[in-house]
């Protein structure tokens, strides 16, 4: 087209848990680190094919007017004033990209329980299901199961002394879900030739409540048939989590595309002080959410984890946004 696609990237820095931070940080004086960029090799493997990338915070409130498309990095708490951003973005015509979870699961051992390991699901404060709900998807707080699994090397935080170390431990645990050919849709190019992908920790979508004529929902990428759910309130995983009681019903969206016309939405404050969304008409303008239940996967650790396929699929979704049909056939 004789000009590079701008494609402006949302992305926060990994943070410690409120609770985390309270009680090694804080009750000792001192202020809680924040990590660093973790999705660099995503963005320069996106430089790398042609984009031209662009960088906004949580903190700010709309999106360069030349953006074409929006890649949104784990939505953390409080998103409110980008996710009002995204809104009037997506009202324009202009498509989005969101990868969101809603834990990592993180592996453990305590010498006071005799180096037993233990899992903590550490939350990552996902933000933007109050706009979701409002367009009928939802992504349930819950830590996904399936018996579609695949071993991975995590760290371990082992408590010997009141030094953390950190081993590094092979995994295979039902919360890394594996989705290999038959749960890619076939029919759309942005899955059908995709390797296997490792949803690492990740979480589903619920189409329930979609009913919207302005929107068309399409799932490209699943669960198996065996997967379940176990509803964390606090604490360590216990055994029984491991287990299903009873499998979800039948195969659930990893990955979803809508296409439709989308509500602008404002925030506005009710009579306690809190803030809710207030959808406007939707937009005369067609465009498209794509919707992934993993941001980990893309993470630098992962993105080019053999036998993965996670740096093909963050190509063929931009692909898809920015060019459409033609360009995400070759892509992929």
């Amino acid at each position: 087209t004789g000009r590079s696609p701008r494609l402006t990237v949302v992305s926060d820095l990994p943070r410690l848990s409120p609770a985390e931070a309270l009680e090694d940080y804080q009750k000792k004086g001192l202020s809680a680190p924040r990590g660093v960029d973790v999705y660099h090799q995503a963005k320069q493997l996106l430089q790398d094919y042609g984009y031209q990338i662009q960088h906004v915070s949580l903190r700010e409130s709309q999106f360069p007017d030349d953006s074409d498309a929006i890649l949104w990095f784990q939505p953390r708490r409080d998103a409110t004033p980008i996710t009002e951003a995204l809104s009037r973005h997506l009202a324009s015509g202009r498509p989005a990209i969101d990868a969101l979870q809603h834990f990592n699961i993180q592996q453990r051992q305590y010498r006071g329980a005799g180096f037993a390991t233990v899992h903590w699901p550490q939350p990552q404060f996902q933000d933007l299901s109050r706009y979701l709900e409002l367009i009928g998807v939802s992504q349930p707080r819950e830590v996904l199961m399936d018996r579609s699994q695949h071993a991975l090397q995590l760290a371990t935080q082992v408590n010997r002394s009141a030094v953390r170390e950190y081993d590094a431990q092979q995994v295979a645990l039902p919360f890394l879900l594996r989705t290999v050919t038959h749960q890619h849709q076939v029919d759309d190019e942005l899955s059908r030739r995709l390797g296997d992908l490792l949803f690492i920790w990740g979480n589903r979508f619920d189409l329930t409540q979609i009913g919207s004529a302005s929107l068309q929902a399409d799932t490209l990428v699943t669960t198996s048939e065996r997967a379940w759910a176990f509803d964390w309130r606090g604490g360590w995983l216990p055994p029984e989590a491991f287990e299903p009681v009873e499998f979800l019903p039948g195969q659930q969206p990893l990955v979803l595309r809508l296409r439709g016309r989308f509500p602008a939405i404002q925030a506005v404050r009710d009579s306690a002080g809190h803030r809710h969304f207030t959808p406007g008409p939707p937009s005369q303008a067609d465009t498209q959410l794509l919707l992934i239940g993993s941001s980990e996967m893309f993470k630098d650790p992962y993105l080019l984890k053999a036998p993965f396929a996670h740096d093909q699929l963050l190509l063929n979704a931009v692909a898809d946004a920015m060019y459409g049909d033609d360009m995400l056939t070759l892509q992929a």
